[in-house]
């Protein structure tokens, strides 16, 4: 998580820099057991500035996990325990549509979407662009839908010039995906056994 998200995203330094009242967006196409979005709360507590910048994330999932089983996979993170107690003390109900999981005091808030990224993502409103991606969810092979050009396309649509997304997965059909609309793809070295991993940033057009 923090070697291809965090780390692909340059989340450190730009969550750091954030101006007195700067919004910053993250998404992500695979919530799970919720560990990338704890990472990334996480690292917002150790370098978030002291003025009024507020950090949200917005994450999808299509098959969210009971309360109970979140509590058995995060039970394991015992750095992370101060952080998933308070997620799972807001963890929703599963019902589809879009839950607001809110922490004034850390100013952080999440907004967990529960069902199919196919549906989900074209009916996001784009009030406000989202800065870096965690494009997560599962191999192409293994989660085809997830890849879908439909979704990718409400990807980019969501995003705007200096947009950054991040992957473990380096498969073709995400890489088009990206380059169709002009998004410049890297490929660094990946996480453990894995070669490369996928960071990408959506660059505005130089004028001639």
């Amino acid at each position: 998580t923090r070697h291809v998200f965090l780390n692909g995203n340059d989340l450190s330094e730009r969550l750091a820099n954030l101006q007195d009242f700067e919004y910053f967006s993250v998404g992500e196409t695979g919530f799970g057991t919720g560990l990338n979005i704890l990472a990334l709360w996480q690292l917002w507590q150790q370098v978030r500035p002291n003025n009024h910048s507020h950090l949200h994330a917005i994450s999808v999932e299509k098959f969210p996990l009971s309360k109970a089983d979140l509590i058995r996979a995060l039970n394991v993170w015992d750095e992370l325990k101060p952080l998933s107690k308070q997620l799972i003390e807001q963890y929703p109900l599963p019902l589809a549509g879009c839950h607001r999981l809110s922490f004034p005091e850390e100013r952080f808030s999440i907004d967990l979407w529960l069902g199919d990224a196919q549906d989900i993502f074209p009916s996001m409103v784009k009030t406000k662009a989202v800065n870096a991606w965690f494009l997560d969810g599962f191999a192409p092979s293994c989660n085809p839908d997830m890849w879908e050009q439909n979704v990718l396309n409400n990807i980019v649509r969501l995003s705007n010039y200096g947009t950054t997304f991040a992957s473990f997965s380096v498969a073709g059909v995400l890489k088009r995906g990206l380059k169709a609309h002009g998004i410049d793809i890297s490929r660094p070295r990946g996480f453990g056994h894995k070669r490369e991993m996928l960071k990408a940033i959506w660059k505005a057009p130089v004028s001639e």
